[in-house]
């Protein structure tokens, strides 16, 4: 089970997540127009399964240790 400093330190990733997600989808109605909803939700989907290997291979931030401890198990 997560502690309480796990949780805090994923909080900024999260925050991070749905930035990108809004920022995205403002880009995307911005230049192609409104889409249906599942090709809405398509995009977001991929969006955040997408940030977690992203962030891990451009080692931008740094990593939490949940995900090291995620990856070692």
């Amino acid at each position: 089970m997560a502690s309480k400093g796990d949780i805090l330190e994923l909080v900024p990733h999260y925050v991070a997540m749905i930035l990108i997600v809004l920022f995205a989808m403002a880009l995307i109605r911005q230049a192609i127009g409104q889409q249906h909803i599942v090709v809405e939700f398509v995009i977001i989907l991929v969006l955040v399964f997408a940030y977690r290997p992203l962030v891990l291979r451009l080692e931008v931030v740094p990593t939490p240790t949940v995900w090291e401890r995620y990856e070692n198990n």
